[in-house]
């Protein structure tokens, strides 16, 4: 997808989930998607479960970046051992 493309998912669900992203938030967002829808919404999810903790009223670049981190777990959590290994 183009960072566009990403853009409208995140409006998208923006709209459908009743949040409001910060503009600095959605440009780290889509830089980490790298044009991966998976990788868009993954982030995103964590990034909403990250600010709703924290009972903030929008999801900052914070929020964001603990998303990616919070992601970044979830994925290496589903890699095989010999998976991992070879990413390494």
């Amino acid at each position: 997808m183009t960072n566009e493309d990403v853009a409208e998912l995140i409006a998208i669900g923006e709209r459908a989930g009743g949040i409001t992203i910060a503009d600095d938030a959605k440009a780290r967002l889509i830089e980490c998607a790298g044009g991966l829808p998976y990788l868009a919404a993954l982030i995103g999810q964590h990034a909403c479960i990250a600010a709703g903790e924290e009972e903030a009223g929008i999801i900052s670049r914070a929020h964001v970046d603990e998303g990616v981190a919070r992601a970044a777990e979830e994925i290496g959590s589903r890699l095989s051992p010999v998976s991992a290994y070879a990413l390494t």
